[in-house]
């Protein structure tokens, strides 16, 4: 995680963006470029060069449907330095259901 692109949407109206942390410590990639390049080596056509490349473009559509005054480049440089965008007025995240009765316990001998 420390290293990878993403984001996400806990609250209804809330996004956030996940930047990597540190440069990437090993010779690896993170899942989201691993599927792309595999879809890639299916032969599928992958507009993306990379995870971060995709993103970039979705947000274009967030841009889009907000219809601010700024430009493309100047929005996303702001959404990247914010780390988010919306506000807390949506739907809270609903709570986590008790798992309990669906682990199945180990009985010791």
């Amino acid at each position: 995680m420390l290293e990878s692109w993403g984001d996400e949407q806990p609250v209804k109206g809330f996004y956030s963006i996940r930047q990597p942390a540190v440069r990437p410590l090993a010779n690896s990639r993170q899942a989201e470029d691993i599927l792309l390049w595999l879809a890639a080596t299916a032969g599928k056509n992958m507009p993306f060069s990379d995870y971060r490349a995709y993103l970039k473009k979705e947000w274009k559509r967030v841009y889009d449907v907000l219809g601010t005054n700024v430009s493309y480049d100047v929005f996303y440089q702001g959404f990247l330095r914010r780390g988010h965008i919306g506000k807390l007025v949506g739907e809270p995240v609903s709570p986590l259901k008790d798992i309990k009765p669906h682990l199945k316990s180990k009985k010791q001998n």
